[in-house]
């Protein structure tokens, strides 16, 4: 108790030792502070309040659509279900399913309805399977055909290596496709710089040099 007591003493003194000017400037914060937090609470409360009220106006509307569409589904649900009919007579199971299940079927729907109702799942089921299984040899089809295209072109490529010379900058690889073909024998050096190779051509009459697998000189 003594220790407020004296807490208030101090700050007593301290305000009556404040000029007039001090004292205003102390008094205009406080009130500042006060009217931003005032201030803020209600601007909090407003945006709650169109918050709460936007929802509100979200779930009415969707609930008025949904009551329209189940006074629609009433009066035309014998319309709805002949034209579910009609959609498994033509072999679209998927306009059926799509008909019945728009509208909520009374729970005391008709064997005969319930009936076409699952002729349309199955239909519908194995449609899909069909559908996945021509999907699948399409993929496979179209494959083979660009495997072939690959092969093709992977053939003609070798083709025409092998009727050209060599070029620097060429593979190892390359040089095997290419018109020199292997060579007779190979003379390989290895230092701290990588692998130095020398192939050896037609009677010792041709070489090339490689670097580290790459071509970089030709002497013939």
């Amino acid at each position: 108790m003594s220790t407020t007591t004296e807490k208030r003493g101090l700050f007593a003194r301290a305000w009556a030792s404040c000029s007039l000017g001090a004292k205003i400037v102390i008094v205009l914060i406080v009130l500042t502070l006060a009217y931003c937090t005032v201030g803020n609470m209600v601007i909090g409360m407003k945006a709650d309040g169109v918050a709460r009220e936007e929802a509100k106006a979200k779930a009415d509307h969707a609930a008025a659509l949904e009551n329209a569409r189940r006074a629609r589904c009433a009066t035309n649900l014998p319309t709805t279900i002949e034209a579910a009919r009609a959609g498994m007579a033509e072999g679209k199971p998927e306009i059926a399913l799509a008909k019945l299940f728009g509208c909520d079927l009374p729970s005391t729907a008709t064997p005969e309805v319930l009936a076409l109702l699952g002729q349309a799942r199955a239909a519908k089921t194995k449609a899909d399977e069909t559908a996945k299984i021509a999907r699948a040899k399409a993929d496979a089809a179209a494959k083979l055909v660009a495997d072939a295209a690959d092969r093709k072109a992977a053939a003609e490529l070798k083709a025409f290596k092998k009727k050209n010379g060599v070029a620097i900058g060429m593979s190892a690889q390359d040089v095997l496709d290419s018109s020199w073909g292997r060579p007779e024998s190979v003379n390989r050096t290895t230092t701290a710089n990588g692998i130095h190779e020398q192939w050896v051509y037609s009677g010792s009459s041709n070489f090339l040099y490689f670097e580290n697998g790459v071509l970089t000189a030709i002497q013939n």
